[in-house]
């Protein structure tokens, strides 16, 4: 990508457009209140204001936002992956607050996928399997699963945590979330 957000009219019209980053990869944005959020290859989430396509801030978790922001209560849970060249070698879960500061940070190792939300916390996915982490940045677990690449972000549904593994594995994962 290239980095730019767009607001489109119900007719297809473009109402403004607002270059965030150079690049925007596979985030796709979320929405709440009139803000607009979306995570960047630069390492930041971007709250935009729906209205103007002004950036009201954005802050910085380290390492590249490419899956969709989960919007809670009181924080927005994004994950992040650190790379070396074209490598992913590390990241995990950010929780910013609406305001725009970082509340917390847990490695995971790297995280490409889009968090799933449960009533016990975030879950993400990543090199080592699924994590559950709390509502306060704490690992609660970690499952392996026999895979390194997910196609999917995991998803959940009273109680329990879904996360499809790679063609060579080829088979949906459900685990208990607590």
């Amino acid at each position: 990508g290239n980095g730019k957000l767009f607001s489109l009219s119900e007719d297809g019209s473009e109402d403004w457009n607002v270059t965030l980053a150079q690049e925007i990869y596979t985030s796709s944005p979320a929405a709440f209140n009139g803000v607009v959020y979306v995570g960047s290859d630069s390492g930041k989430l971007h709250a935009v204001d729906s209205i103007t396509g002004e950036e009201l801030w954005n802050a910085s978790v380290g390492g590249k936002v490419r899956g969709s922001p989960a919007l809670l209560e009181d924080v927005i849970a994004v994950t992040y992956a650190n790379y070396s060249g074209n490598s992913a070698v590390g990241g995990g879960v950010a929780a910013i607050s609406y305001e725009g500061s970082l509340i917390w940070q847990t490695e995971t190792n790297s995280s490409l996928t889009s968090p799933a939300i449960t009533d016990d916390g975030i879950v993400s996915y990543s090199q080592e399997g699924l994590s559950l982490i709390d509502f306060d940045g704490n690992l609660l677990w970690n499952a392996k699963l026999p895979t390194q690449f997910t196609p999917g972000a995991p998803t959940a549904i009273n109680g329990t945590v879904f996360s499809l593994t790679d063609a060579a594995d080829g088979k949906l994962h459900a685990l208990d979330d607590a």
